[in-house]
């Protein structure tokens, strides 16, 4: 027996309150699938984890005014806005250190920041071992580091890494370098006459909580049930 137009509309409105549901768990919070292509549109609803405190210092170079942070599954996403254009991904422009186990004892404490240490660099699409306390320990070949652009010059960049990345070299081979709930975050470049997220003249560091993998919804559990049903009952109609 072949499905009616009429029954086909009402399995297809089913399908919509089911999708809607996933999607706006999925949604919530920092909680949130980037794609990676210079397109910030999936950003939208997103507030800034951090903003410049100090205006335009670096005129002449990269100079910033927000970061961004999401999560999802099996990424850390991070744009940044810049306070005019400028390239961002050129190593040595930006570096976008992470620290892992909130120790500013432990790795790489960029610029002589005694409040931070760094687990991990990341510059341009790639990222390093600093957990060890050395600017560059090995490329993390697991990372999948992307960055993303409209222009470059430019004034808004995203970036993301894999949290499955794990060291390369010495005592954090093979360890797990971004699987804590909690992680601190630091900007900074070298262009011009220098700047960073946060400020140098505080010595901070932003701390980033990752949003955990969203339940699915009442709506959505239902809606799968039903859509089990109106297959099964389906299947059932269509062999007699």
């Amino acid at each position: 027996m072949k499905t009616t137009p009429t029954q086909t509309l009402k399995i297809g409105a089913i399908l919509t309150v089911v999708m809607c549901g996933v999607v706006g768990s999925a949604c919530a919070g920092t909680f949130q699938t980037i794609t990676i292509d210079g397109n910030t549109s999936d950003w939208a609803g997103i507030a800034p984890a951090y903003t410049d405190e100090d205006g335009v210092n670096n005129p002449s170079g990269v100079d910033f005014q927000n970061v961004y942070l999401a999560n999802d599954a099996n990424y850390l996403y991070i744009r940044i806005t810049l306070m005019q254009p400028a390239d961002a991904i050129t190593p040595g422009n930006t570096y976008i250190w992470l620290d892992n186990d909130n120790n500013p004892t432990t790795g790489f404490q960029p610029f002589g920041n005694p409040n931070f240490g760094s687990s991990l660099m990341i510059i341009g699409d790639q990222a390093y071992q600093e957990a060890g306390g050395g600017f560059n320990e090995g490329t993390l070949t697991g990372a999948t580091v992307a960055y993303g652009a409209a222009a470059i010059p430019g004034t808004d960049f995203e970036f993301r890494i894999a949290r499955s990345v794990t060291g390369v070299s010495g005592a954090f081979a093979g360890v797990p370098l971004l699987d804590s709930s909690t992680i601190e975050v630091q900007l900074g470049t070298d262009s011009g006459t220098g700047d960073s997220l946060p400020s140098w003249s505080n010595y901070g560091a932003l701390s980033y909580t990752f949003a955990p993998v969203p339940e699915p919804t009442s709506v959505a559990l239902a809606g799968l049930g039903l859509l089990f049903f109106v297959g099964r009952w389906r299947h059932v109609r269509n062999n007699f």
